[in-house]
Formats: structure tokens, C-alpha cells, sequence
């Protein structure tokens, strides 16, 4: 870690080698603490995900930064060419230096506890991984996720009459608030008379819905009414938030939702399945 001191100041003494350097200015001293830090949070980073990788059994290659390669393709490099590099570097940067006002001692000694401030946060972002490995115990992953989404296909089922879907529908299952939202895709009504009520219902089951072979399979986690369409409507684009039907979340596993649209019987009042809007691609919760 980089730190600047004002020795010389405090203890009423000089040292030959820093007097022939110049002080660092505040902008140099925040960007040399701010990269410094970033720098321990990349590393602290690397650390886990090698940590992932051999749990995994993979292979670590280490390789060299190449900012300081002394080659390019296997041809060595000049070295009066990355000394000529570094000496214009070496000269921007005093000259921004040397145009801004040296710290004092406050200043320094503020800087330096922002810069402990932020070691302090990169060492308890220390991976749980990490602390798990060292005392031996079995490291556990866990997703912390809370959304999940998926999209339907665009092709329509077959089965529509009179209402139905159209168009590809968007999934976006919330654990935390316990709601899904489903967002168009067409609603349509190809009747000749206004529909009843109809009803958006969520399935989500362990295998696709097949629509050559259509079983309504799975568990039926949330459900929205919706009013009458007329003759003729068409609803397209709408967002809807669907209530959440069952008392708990669902289990960790994988999932492929599947959307039932439903018109309710006035003699009945029951919904009669009237549409499907299948999804190809999955979903999956860990515990």
C-alpha cells in the first residue's frame, strides 16, 4: 500500500534521496490511494474466482502482465524504446504535478485515512469461499438472485378460436415480492361477440409444454383477471403483475413456465383454458 507521510515536517529532519523528488500533489495522492485499493479488490477477486476454479478442477494459467512484456511475438522489444515510453510518462505526470500545490499535513493525514477506510471494506469483502477453504470446510454456492426471467416463443400454439395469445411474451418471476410480471406479446379477440372475463395464469413445471402433446402439467404459481375483450380487440405491449397464487416459493430446481389463458363460463363461473403461450427456455432457483 502507497501511503504519503510528512516525515520530514514532523520530525524536523530531511532525507537526500526525497528531497530530490518532488511532493505529490492532492489529485496525484487520491488517484494513487484510489488505485491502490482497486487494485487489493481486483486481486481480492481473482483470489475467489481461482478458488471457484480449482473446486471445479480446472486448470490455472498464470500469465505475465502484459504492460510490462519485454516482447511482442516472441521479438524483443528495444529497451531504449520502454525507456523512452517511460520517460514521456514520467513527464506528463510531472507536470501535473508540478502545476498544484504540495499537501500538508492535514490533508495528507486525511487521505490516508480515507485510504484505511477503503482497505478496510476490500478485507471484509474477503470472500466466504476463501475463509471456507482455509478452515477446511465444504464450500457451498449460493444464488442470490431474487429475479428470473425467460421468453416464450413466438410461434402461437394452434389452439386459439376465439381469444388468444399472439407474439412472443416476456417472464419475470420476483422471489422477494413474490409476484410475476408478465409483459406482451398480443392479447386478441378473432370473435365475432365480446369475450367474458379472461384470466392469465402462471405455470411453472419441470419439463416444456409440449404442444403437440399439450398436458397441463407443473404447479400454478400466479394469476391476473383481466377485462371483457371486445369483438375484434387487440391488446398489445400491456405489462401485467400477476398476483401470487401459491403459499410458498418455489423448490430449488430448474423450470419451464408456461402461460394458460382462461374465459371465464358465466354458467360456471369457472375459467375454461382457451390459449397456451409455451416457453422453450428455462428458469432455475437455488436454494
Amino acid at each position: 500500500m502507497k501511503r504519503v507521510f510528512v516525515l520530514a515536517a514532523m520530525l524536523g529532519f530531511s532525507y537526500y534521496g526525497f528531497a530530490q523528488e518532488k511532493p505529490l500533489s492532492p489529485s496525484e495522492v487520491k488517484k494513487e490511494n484510489a488505485a491502490t485499493a482497486v487494485e487489493e479488490k481486483e486481486v481480492a477477486a481473482e483470489k475467489s474466482e481461482a478458488i471457484k476454479a480449482i473446486e471445479e478442477g480446472k486448470e490455472i494459467q498464470v500469465k505475465s502482465d502484459p504492460t510490462k512484456a519485454t516482447s511482442v511475438k516472441g521479438q524483443e522489444v528495444d529497451p531504449k524504446v520502454i525507456k523512452e515510453k517511460e520517460r514521456k510518462v514520467k513527464k506528463g505526470k510531472n507536470k501535473k504535478v508540478a502545476d498544484e500545490k504540495p499537501l500538508d499535513a492535514v490533508d495528507v493525514a486525511k487521505e490516508n485515512a480515507a485510504t484505511a477506510e477503503m482497505e478496510k471494506k476490500v478485507a471484509a469483502e474477503k470472500t466466504e469461499a476463501e475463509v471456507a477453504l482455509a478452515e477446511g470446510k465444504e464450500i457451498v454456492v449460493r444464488d442470490s438472485t431474487t429475479t428470473h426471467s425467460a421468453t416464450s416463443k413466438v410461434n402461437n400454439s394452434g389452439f386459439q378460436r376465439t381469444v388468444g395469445f399472439d407474439g412472443a411474451w416476456k417472464f419475470d418471476m420476483d422471489l422477494a415480492a413474490r409476484q410475476i410480471t408478465l409483459t406482451g406479446g398480443t392479447l386478441n379477440n378473432k370473435g365475432t361477440a365480446s369475450s367474458n372475463t379472461l384470466r392469465l395464469m402462471v405455470y411453472l413445471a419441470e419439463k416444456p409444454f409440449d404442444l403437440n402433446n399439450p398436458e397441463f402439467i407443473g404447479t400454478v404459481y400466479s394469476s391476473v383477471d383481466i377485462p371483457a375483450l371486445n369483438a375484434g380487440d387487440v391488446q398489445s405491449g400491456q405489462t401485467y403483475t400477476t398476483a401470487w397464487a401459491s403459499e410458498t416459493n418455489p423448490p430449488a430446481g430448474t423450470y419451464y413456465p408456461y402461460i394458460l389463458l382462461g374465459e371465464q363460463n358465466p354458467t360456471t363461473q369457472e375459467f375454461e383454458v382457451k390459449d397456451v403461450k409455451a416457453f422453450d427456455n428455462s428458469i432455475t432457483i437455488t436454494p
